[in-house]
């Protein structure tokens, strides 16, 4: 009995452990099935995923592009300053212009001058249009007309190209190496003219290509030109012109030490040389001192500059030295096209020229100066007017001297007269006030001791005599109106 209920247990227990083993079978199907769904559910919300993201990609894609237009839109959105200016990678376009309006009263000395050029006038000075900017390939350019008169007339116009650091290759129509006073902008010279040798020595814009060198204390150029823009076709005339400057800085204190250099030879078709300059401001077509045509082939003219900027305060000047090779009565050619009545002088004439200036801002601002071609530049406004400040304020004396005389065209040779050239010393005062950059107004009064020249005997009542005994005072008082953009 015993041993059957054993048995019986021991089949139970069998059977159980068989029923267990299919239950757990049946289990691990049903996990593996689930599994491989899962994951073929992954698997499809994994492409899912991928999709979404390269739709991501591709909309980033699109932003990017987008940004990227909307970052050229405003680089091509024109910047203002005082002028619309376009940029695009390397190109850039800017309109320039200045307008310079100039009333004053030139006096006629003991009135014994006889022309209407002289008292009270008015005249506009400048009104120049242009533009300038940039090109790929390190070129840039500018080209700018003067209406005047009912006149247009072209001022600078040039290319220029800097293929390596410090070196800028130009060719056009600009001023040459003469002088500090002449190429320096009119916007930035102390006075409303520049100083009297500029105008004596025919000091003007030339056609013609050079080569400038500049780096932090160094400034070299040079370059050879022909005559001004024009229309002759015999335009032979010639110039080769040098200039370096030497400008380093002492502690806060500006330093510039220059000299230049010219040759100039002149048109064959007219061998002939005025030397001559109007007062300091040029109300008046009236010249003091004018050496009369003088026949010539060429001159040579040396300068020296000296200058310091230190704070508020400047102080300087040029010393200009011209010597002409004049065409003597034996010297005349055949082919020698010398003007009508010319002079004939008695051997080479030559002049002197030089001014003293210095000039102090009241307002604390310190006088521009642009060493990438040594010149003056720009005075930035420290307070301006239209942020509640007085702008800036400055108060300029200058001592300007020219001599025209010389023996050589005044007496001994053919047509000389000893009322050719003249001296003329003048003392000139300014006050300049610039409310913003851009606006400037200078009131200036000048005194000039004239002695010998054109007007020498006349003015002194008398019809003979050596014009170089004789002077004269003038008086001139001016205020200019300006502005540019």
């Amino acid at each position: 009995m015993r041993n059957a209920l054993g048995l019986r247990a021991l089949l139970l227990c069998g059977t159980m452990a068989c029923a267990g083993s299919d239950a757990f079978a049946q289990t691990n199907a049903e996990l593996l099935q689930e599994l491989r769904a899962l994951r073929a559910r992954v698997d499809e919300q994994s492409a899912e995923i991928e999709s979404l993201r390269a739709q991501v990609d591709a909309q980033s894609e699109v932003l990017g592009k987008a940004n990227q237009d909307i970052g050229k839109q405003a680089e091509l959105k024109p910047a203002f300053k005082a002028a619309p200016e376009f940029k695009d990678g390397d190109w850039k376009f800017k309109i320039r212009g200045r307008f310079m309006y100039d009333v004053g009263y030139t006096e006629n000395p003991n009135n014994q001058i006889g022309t209407k050029a002289l008292g009270f006038n008015s005249r506009i000075r400048r009104a120049r249009l242009g533009v300038e900017g940039t090109m790929p390939g390190d070129f840039a350019y500018k080209a700018e007309a003067d209406f005047h008169s009912n006149l247009v007339e072209w001022a600078d116009l040039f290319l220029e190209w800097s293929p390596v650091k410090d070196v800028t290759l130009r060719v056009g129509h600009y001023d040459s190496f003469q002088s500090m006073e002449q190429p320096t902008s009119s916007r930035f010279i102390t006075f409303l003219e520049r100083a009297q040798f500029t105008d004596g020595y025919n000091q003007t814009r030339r056609l013609g290509g050079s080569v400038a060198y500049a780096n932090d204390k160094l400034y070299l150029a040079g370059g050879l030109f022909n005559e001004g823009i024009g229309i002759s076709y015999d335009n032979d005339g010639w110039l080769l012109a040098g200039r370096g400057v030497f400008m380093p800085k002492l502690d806060d204190t500006q330093l510039h030490l220059g000299a230049s250099f010219q040759h100039r030879g002149y048109n064959s078709s007219s061998l002939g040389a005025r030397y001559r300059s109007r007062p300091n401001p040029r109300l008046t077509d009236v010249r003091f001192v004018d050496t009369g045509t003088i026949a010539a082939d060429k001159d040579t003219q040396l300068g020296l500059e000296a200058f310091a900027i230190h704070g508020p305060l400047h102080i300087g000047g040029e010393a200009s030295w011209l010597w002409v090779n004049a065409i003597g009565p034996a010297d005349i050619g055949p082919a020698d096209n010398i003007p009508v009545g010319a002079i004939i002088a008695n051997g080479n004439p030559s002049f002197f020229s030089y001014y003293l200036e210095a000039g102090y801002f009241f307002t604390g601002e310190s006088r521009g100066y642009k060493k990438s071609t040594a010149q003056w530049d720009r005075t930035k406004v420290l307070n301006p007017l239209n942020k509640g400040g007085p702008g800036a304020i400055s108060a300029n004396v200058r001592w300007d001297s020219l001599n025209l005389n010389d023996p050589a065209i005044q007496s001994g040779g053919i047509n000389t007269s000893s009322s050719h050239g003249g001296r003329s010393n003048a003392l000139s005062l300014n006050l300049i006030w610039q409310p913003i950059d851009y606006v400037r107004i200078t009131t200036q009064y000048t005194r000039m001791d004239v002695k010998g020249g054109p007007y020498a005997l006349k003015v002194n009542g008398e019809t003979s005599g050596d014009a170089t005994d004789y002077g004269y005072k003038v008086n001139v008082i001016g205020t200019r109106f300006a502005f540019d953009f």
